[in-house]
């Protein structure tokens, strides 16, 4: 067997390997990669695994990072939930993940930052610098057989919803792509987090809505859109990505995030998919992780891991919650013109 660095663009034996192991997602698509390429301009850094018959068996899929700010590494894959080693041979996993390190040790392309569910088990070498929920709903044939997964309150909210008299629509134009993101931008900046540049979405747009991928929900509320989500239907997967999500401040009190999550499992079920994914949720935000629950989904753990290991001070010195509530603070505070700026000249340091 032999390991190697490819770019899946110019490689069709990369799709042939996603097709076949179980465990694959849209992060490991020739589709994705050319939205986080086409965004930052990273390079591609996948690693596979060949066997004599020049046939792949195992791969990860990254990318590589160069920054003045925080230095140059191997990322898999920048801006995505997960990136699991995949693998024709599930045996395979611990032995690949050596070999990858090996890899880039000779190639002197550390450190490296992967991603991956729990179950995706690497070695020891690897060590976990923190960990998030990951939700998915298994899709059924009908809203009426999934309204009995829901909880009473998940009902009752689509119930007080729907009395106010809320309406949805669904858009998949560069211009409805352009009002979401200002959704998106208010409600990161009433949580105090940096947005992605709009190019970001603007590449989610491109690939997907040609491919008849990718919907735009929007909540409506007397004629002004309060709430809204982007979500990719990916038919090779057979999963519907819920991606990302914005609202005004008054969405909550119209109980609109419920409507958006009930039209998320309308659509997927209209795609034909057999998966809701619902991304990830930090382990101490119990108010989001409840929310998905209530809609049946299951849970599993996404753990981030580092090689080599940069150290216990600088990690805890990064999550410390006095830091990290100052940043938010000031975050909160900066006029939404200045917060996007912020956010496109610091997220290409962040991959």
């Amino acid at each position: 067997m032999n390991i190697l660095d490819i770019d899946p663009r110019n490689d069709n034996r990369w799709d042939e390997l996603v097709k076949s192991c179980s465990n694959s997602s849209i992060y490991h698509s020739r589709s994705w990669l050319n939205v986080i390429v086409n965004s930052y301009g990273y390079q591609p850094f996948f690693l596979v695994l060949e066997d004599s018959n020049k046939e792949l068996i195992a791969g990860f899929p990254a990318v590589r990072v160069s920054s003045r700010l925080t230095g140059k590494r191997v990322v898999g894959i920048s801006f995505s939930d997960y990136a699991d080693i995949i693998t024709r041979n599930g045996n395979l996993i611990k032995e690949f993940s050596l070999m990858v390190i090996q890899y880039l040790e000779k190639t002197k392309s550390l450190p490296l930052e992967i991603s991956c569910h729990d179950n995706c088990k690497l070695v020891s070498q690897f060590q976990t610098t923190r960990q998030t929920w990951n939700h998915s709903i298994q899709i059924k044939d009908s809203m009426d057989t999934m309204k009995q997964l829901f909880s009473s309150k998940a009902r009752q909210n689509i119930n007080i919803a729907r009395k106010k008299g809320l309406l949805v629509e669904y858009s998949n134009t560069l211009s409805d792509m352009n009002e979401f993101y200002s959704l998106y931008v208010t409600m990161r900046k009433r949580k105090g987090l940096l947005p992605q540049p709009f190019n970001f979405f603007k590449s989610i747009h491109k690939i997907y809505q040609s491919k008849d991928m990718l919907d735009l929900i929007f909540i409506i509320n007397n004629g002004k859109r309060v709430a809204g989500i982007l979500i990719i239907a990916e038919p090779e997967f057979a999963t519907t990505y819920a991606l990302y999500s914005g609202s005004l401040t008054e969405a909550k009190f119209f109980r609109a995030n419920d409507i958006l999550y009930y039209h998320c499992i309308k659509r997927s079920i209209e795609r034909g998919m057999k998966t809701l994914d619902l991304g990830r949720t930090s382990i101490d935000n119990l108010g989001l992780r409840r929310f998905k629950l209530k809609w049946g989904a299951k849970e599993s753990v996404i753990s981030t891991y580092q090689y080599p290991f940069k150290g216990e001070k600088q990690l805890l010195l990064f999550n410390r919650h006095s830091h990290k509530k100052i940043i938010h603070y000031f975050l909160s505070k900066m006029p939404s013109s200045v917060l996007k700026t912020v956010g496109g000249i610091v997220y290409p340091h962040l991959g």
